[in-house]
C-alpha cells in the first residue's frame, strides 16, 4: 500500500509513532481531516504487537486528579492546554 502524492497529512516517521507525528495528528484531527489509511493499518499492526504480549488484565492504580486540569486515562491524557507532560499509567 503506497501512499499518494495528493496526501500531505502526518506520516510515520520509519513506520513508528512518535510526538511529532502525534501532534501534526492531532492538527490534522482538528481540520476534520482523515489519517491515511495507510498510517492507521501501521498503528492498529503495532497495537496488535504490543497488546497480544500482555497479560488478558492489567490492574493499576490511578493518581488523583492534579490542579492542572488533566484528566487521568489509561489510555492517555487529554488537557485543553495541549499535549500531555508525561503522566503515564503504566509508569
Amino acid at each position: 500500500m503506497t501512499i499518494e502524492d495528493e496526501y500531505s497529512g502526518p506520516k510515520l516517521e520509519d513506520g513508528k509513532v512518535t510526538l511529532t507525528f502525534m501532534t501534526e495528528l492531532m492538527q490534522w484531527y482538528r481540520q476534520q481531516k482523515k489519517l491515511h489509511r495507510k498510517c492507521a493499518y501501521q498503528i492498529l499492526v503495532q497495537v496488535k504487537e504490543v497488546l497480544a504480549k500482555l497479560p488478558t488484565l492489567v490492574e493499576t492504580t490511578l493518581k488523583e486528579v492534579g490542579d492542572n486540569g488533566d484528566t487521568p486515562c489509561p489510555h492517555g491524557v487529554v488537557s485543553p492546554r495541549g499535549v500531555p507532560t508525561g503522566w503515564c499509567p503504566q509508569g
